[in-house]
């Protein structure tokens, strides 16, 4: 499930006419996709006044959006959070007999047959698994180990040592892909649905933050299998891209970043086509990050 604005009416399109189209391709054919909603809020009503009527056309066109009203969609906020859960709910309902789900943003660039390949590898036999869940389960991206929690100011990491402790995070799957399994994302429904207060958590502006603090009590599968320079690419972290293991570029915030990379992917057969250097980071800790 992709999360996206309201608004962003450019950049689902931009997305259905790249690598959405790769769901096609060998090893991929499975693979469905939706993308998520929250209620406009009064900035997006302000700039597109009839958002209802244009997002109904939308559906009526592709019929791939799911709305989640209840929630008011904003990017920094705790209806975030709230919003990334629903999404996760919302498709288990859709598609109870998937063994993955994943959680993009729009704007990502996927290689989805490599991200396929990669989740049989860490799904405990999966592939064989037809009708059952692994014995463990899964929560899988780009693992950043050893961080200290910030929040969105400074009262958000005072509030969340005196909730902890301490301010240090259990491993966050950053934004731009994570996956959990079918089992996890049981459990999600069943402690939504029951005392969730048995557990100290809340909903941090970060959507990112917030999934990995409450996946940080379970007894789970965290796989660091998106490193930065090898299957995670994000430029404006100075990162290599990798033509060859490449499965998710981040942070392309227009659809031109999403066209070229498409488009280098169908004429040179790499979506890295002149990118040159970058660096490799096989962790993702903060001594990881700091410039040489």
């Amino acid at each position: 499930f992709i999360m996206t604005g309201p608004g962003n009416f450019a950049r689902r399109d931009a997305l259905r006419r790249t690598w959405l189209q790769s769901l096609a391709w060998p090893g991929s054919e499975r693979v469905r996709y939706a993308f998520v909603i929250g209620a406009p809020d009064e900035t997006t009503r302000q700039r597109i006044p009839d958002i209802e009527g244009e997002l109904q056309q939308e559906q009526a066109e592709f019929g791939d959006v799911i709305v989640l009203s209840a929630v008011r969609d904003v990017y920094w906020g705790w209806e975030h959070t709230a919003k990334t859960f629903l999404a996760l709910l919302a498709v288990w309902v859709r598609a109870p007999g998937a063994r993955h789900f994943a959680c993009l943003h729009d704007d990502v660039w996927v290689h989805v047959p490599r991200l396929v390949e990669l989740l049989l590898r860490h799904s405990s036999g999966a592939a064989e698994q037809e009708a059952s869940d692994p014995v463990e389960g899964l929560y899988l991206g780009n693992a950043y180990r050893g961080h200290d929690f910030a929040g969105h100011s400074q009262e958000d990491a005072i509030a969340y040592e005196a909730m902890h402790g301490h301010r240090l995070m259990p491993p966050v799957m950053k934004g731009g892909l994570w996956v959990v399994d079918r089992a996890v994302t049981r459990w999600l429904a069943a402690m939504m649905a029951g005392p969730a207060g048995l557990l100290p958590w809340r909903l941090w502006p970060s959507d990112d933050d917030s999934v990995g603090l409450v996946f940080g009590e379970l007894d789970i599968q965290r796989v660091h299998a998106m490193r930065h320079g090898i299957e995670w690419f994000d430029w404006r972290l100075g990162d290599k891209c990798d033509g060859e293991r490449l499965v998710v570029a981040h942070d392309l915030k227009t659809p031109r970043e999403l066209f070229e990379m498409w488009a280098a992917q169908l004429v040179t057969g790499t979506p890295c086509y002149g990118m040159e250097g970058g660096a490799v980071r096989p962790q993702s800790r903060p001594e990881d990050f700091i410039p040489g």
